[in-house]
């Protein structure tokens, strides 16, 4: 029955789309996202605060714009037109320019046709028609470390491709890949030995020295149907939160396969993304990430504008270990599941966030997990094992002390023990044997500070500081930290406060400087200091320092910040 039900279903959306695109009339474009890194994401954090009451920034995280909708919302903004609507200093006008020049597609384009090299210095090839653009891109990384006691050169090679176009202003598709040779510094190192996959990626080669060989594909097509719809069918990665980090869901991991809808009428916006994960696996080259391997994911998420400077939201997770999953993830946010369907899927989250601007000068945001959460159980001061919670709280000020472009974020994150984790290993929070949400997985407490500065357009520099505590796992017992070991190996069901077990304390210092040479090609000069005590257990201890030159472009910088 079930099987049967997944067939129909499968046909229901499989219809949908093909009438979709046989109603033209009823379609406009939807364009790409930004790139995960992209350079352009804190000019639109530091727009979003001092515009203020902007109804789609409030709605929409920088994360989570769509370029068409960052060109609108920036093009009123621009000195030039006569009437901005705020005061942009003139780094921010020049990053305001780089913008308009890095998503031309949306801007007044020419009407005849043109096919340059480098006419644009933000495409390589750009194809500018009237019904059809189309931009090409080289995409690479060299980066070069030396790292304390490491004998191995800590490296990074990486070359590949980008590609975005738009058709007949209806039919946005993208298309990025690369090679990536790696050697990881010695705590990166020691992750994959633990997990099995290369931080942020997945599928990889291991060759002689620790270098490591995988690929990063990303690809999507998207849409607007009927105006207030915008579909995304994607292998790619997603992230929804306003912080740093994000306890829903981030983009730490590997890319996944989904299917992403989302809703905006009035003052709401309401996200459906449907997700094909990868569940644990036995060897590090196990080819069994495709969609429909056993185990699916379905996230909902719901914002209001609740006033003009506030927006809340409401989130739902489901992660489904058999085919008839999406069945069972009924589209409505929090409806009784299990009453539904008569079944209860395999593990269910809830959440609500909010973020509110304030005075054009502050933001401050947060999220709020549940896993599971018995009123009951939190009132006796026993430490239940079974609530199970997730808390993020953050604040960004802009113009700091008066001085332009000088940014400050700093962010509170903790979530108890066996949060994210489940009875079986398909039901975990993971995708790819990595995270869904936090890398730490759960039993930790983090703060981190940002201080970002960028004097002009080319030269960026950062001062970034993550401190965290988190309980270590003795022996053959769990006391909630790794999301992939079973509830079953916990000690005890009371007792758990953040850390339980031995407390590691850990501290990730980095210190950067980027100047752009020319649009979109950086180099970056980075100095890491990581540190990691665990006082009942010496043997754990792992203090490093890495210092590195990379010369990158088209691409985001590759960040070791866990």
């Amino acid at each position: 029955m079930n099987e049967r039900l997944v067939r129909m279903s499968s046909f229901g959306l499989a219809g949908m789309l093909f009438l979709l695109f046989l109603v033209p009339s009823f379609i406009s474009a939807q364009s790409n996202a930004f790139a995960q890194g992209d350079k352009h994401l804190q000019f639109l954090e530091r727009l979003e605060i001092m515009l203020q009451r902007n109804p789609d920034l409030n709605l929409y995280s920088p994360k989570s714009l769509s370029r068409h909708m960052a060109v609108d919302i920036s093009g009123l903004q621009d000195s030039s037109s006569g009437n901005p609507t705020i005061r942009l200093t003139k780094t921010d006008q020049q990053n305001l320019q780089s913008l308009l020049r890095n998503n031309a597609e949306w801007v007044t384009r020419v009407t005849e046709n043109k096919r340059t090299f480098y006419r644009n210095p933000a495409n390589l090839v750009e194809v500018s028609q009237p019904k059809f653009f189309f931009a090409l891109n080289p995409v690479f990384q060299v980066q070069y470390a030396l790292e304390q006691d490491n004998r191995d050169r800590v490296h990074l090679n990486t070359g590949g491709v980008s590609l975005r176009g738009l058709i007949n202003n209806r039919i946005g598709f993208y298309a990025y890949g690369t090679r990536n040779l790696e050697t990881l510094p010695s705590f990166g190192l020691a992750m994959i030995r633990e997990y099995g996959a290369v931080p942020g990626a997945g599928n990889y080669k291991e060759y002689s020295g620790h270098v490591f060989d995988y690929y990063d594909i990303r690809a999507g097509v998207s849409f607007t149907a009927l105006k207030y719809f915008d579909v995304q069918l994607a292998y790619d990665k997603n992230f929804i939160g306003n912080g740093y980090r994000s306890l829903f869901l981030s983009d730490y991991g590997n890319s996944n396969l989904f299917l992403k809808v989302n809703t905006r009428i009035w003052k709401l916006r309401y996200q459906h993304l449907y997700t094909a994960l990868t569940p644990e696996f036995s060897g590090r080259n196990w080819k069994g990430n495709l969609p429909f391997t056993g185990k699916l994911g379905a996230f909902h998420h719901l914002s209001l504008n609740a006033t003009k400077w506030l927006s809340v939201g409401l989130f739902q997770a489901l992660i489904m270990n058999d085919r008839s999953g999406y069945v069972h993830s009924f589209p409505l946010m929090f409806a009784p599941i299990s009453q539904i369907t008569n079944k209860r899927p395999a593990n269910d989250l809830a959440g609500i966030d909010f973020k509110a601007n304030l005075a054009k000068k502050h933001q401050v945001y947060g999220q709020f997990l549940m896993d599971q959460l018995i009123l009951k159980n939190m009132s006796d001061g026993k430490g239940h094992w079974d609530n199970r919670l997730g808390v993020q709280l953050g604040a960004r000020s802009i113009d700091l002390f008066g001085i332009e472009n000088l940014d400050l974020q700093v962010e509170m994150n903790m979530v108890r023990p066996f949060t994210y984790g489940a009875n079986d290993s398909l039901s975990n929070y993971s995708h790819y044997r990595q995270m869904l949400a936090h890398p730490l997985g759960a039993n930790f407490a983090e703060g981190i500070a940002i201080l970002r500065f960028q004097p002009s357009r080319k030269l960026t520099t950062s001062a970034k500081f993550i401190f965290w505590t988190k309980g270590v796992d003795s022996a053959s017992l769990s006391f909630g930290g790794n999301i992939f070991k079973r509830y079953s190996s916990r000690p005890s069901d009371l007792g758990y406060t953040i850390p339980s077990g031995m407390d590691g304390k850990g501290l990730n210092a980095q210190f950067a400087v980027s100047y752009e040479l020319w649009e979109n090609l950086f180099l970056d000069a980075t100095a890491l200091i990581r540190n990691w005590k665990v006082p009942e257990d010496k043997t754990l201890d792992r203090n490093t320092s890495v210092f590195s030159l990379a010369l990158r472009m088209n691409m985001f910088k590759r960040e070791y910040d866990y």
